[in-house]
């Protein structure tokens, strides 16, 4: 049973990129490193799109949209 006698009061972040736009691909510096991330408040939205597209770039097929990393 809960203890509802303190309220526990929980946000998590959600963070995005500079220009809004998410990292998605290989990592710069870190060849074996992928990235996904940075969606900010549209991960949930985003999730599906973005995953199917990091799955074709690790598996070498290229996706319908660039996803290069701008400004980074």
């Amino acid at each position: 049973m809960a203890d509802l006698s303190e309220p526990n009061f929980w946000t998590g972040l959600r963070p995005s990129t500079p220009t809004n736009i998410p990292y998605i691909g290989r990592s710069k510096k870190l060849k074996k490193l992928w990235l996904n991330c940075g969606h900010g408040t549209l991960g949930w939205t985003h999730g599906a799109g973005s995953g199917h597209a990091m799955a074709q770039l690790i598996s070498g097929r290229k996706p319908p949209t660039d996803f290069r990393f701008y400004g980074v």
